[in-house]
């Protein structure tokens, strides 16, 4: 690099340095959607890569630490698909440092919706990488893609809610990526009420599929086994009750 071009990159580094330093909470939250709305090709291109005819969504659902990460990689090293994960799209911001997440909300937001709109627009398949904590959002998005014509799997992944609020306390020393315990709660409780209403009220799509995926018991079931399957989330309710009071 020529010396003159590197000067320029020096002094950009100390303008760079001294946003890091001196930045408020609330200017970094103007930073975030700044980038968004000036880097949305860069970031669909980032996330969404891969077309193909079969017009898939995948949707994961489940505490955090339950393993929703681990499994959408394991998914997506056999059939390389598109994933959209909040998580990911934090990490693309400026000034984004894991224990200050709650400063990049409105532009992960911003960025999913943006996401999702292109992929269905341009009839990609891809994975949501979400807690499914919110069923009125969870229930606008299938109804998107059913109108579509998307086919819908949707995996609720499980484990020991002890054994995942410890996940999340190893991710937070080795990652910094911070879940409060009242975060917590709330998006295990919502993650299971959204799961056991999609459960009832879809039973008979033709269109969509939801499995337990039980990495206490290494078992599954599926949406076909409908008794088993309430029978299950039925345990995982009485399961958190007792977690949330000890």
């Amino acid at each position: 690099m020529p010396s003159d071009e590197l000067l320029k990159v020096l002094f950009d580094t100390k303008i760079e340095l001294e946003k890091t330093l001196n930045l408020t909470p609330n200017e970094i939250q103007k930073e975030a959607l700044e980038y968004f709305k000036t880097n949305k090709k860069r970031i669909f291109e980032t996330f969404i890569s891969n077309k193909d005819d079969t017009k898939k969504l995948y949707l994961s659902a489940g505490a955090s630490g339950a393993g929703k990460s681990e499994f959408v990689k394991s998914l997506n090293r056999r059939y390389n698909l598109n994933v959209i994960d909040t998580d990911e799209i934090r990490k693309l911001f400026p000034y984004y440092s894991g224990t200050n997440a709650n400063l990049f909300q409105k532009a992960s937001i911003k960025t999913v919706e943006y996401l999702l709109d292109n992929s269905f627009k341009y009839n990609y398949s891809f994975i949501l990488d979400t807690n499914l904590a919110n069923f009125s959002v969870a229930d606008k998005n299938i109804k998107r893609a059913l109108k579509r014509d998307y086919t819908i799997e949707i995996y609720f992944i499980y484990r020991n809610y002890n054994d995942c609020k410890k996940l999340t306390q190893i991710r937070e020393e080795n990652e910094a990526r911070v879940v409060p315990q009242k975060i917590f709660n709330q998006k295990a409780k919502g993650s299971l009420d959204t799961i056991k209403q999609i459960s009832k009220e879809y039973n008979d799509e033709p269109n969509l599929s939801f499995t337990i995926i039980d990495l206490d018991r290494d078992d599954m079931i599926s949406s076909s086994e409908i008794e088993s399957l309430q029978s299950r989330l039925e345990f995982y309710e009485r399961e958190l009750e007792l977690y949330l009071i000890s």
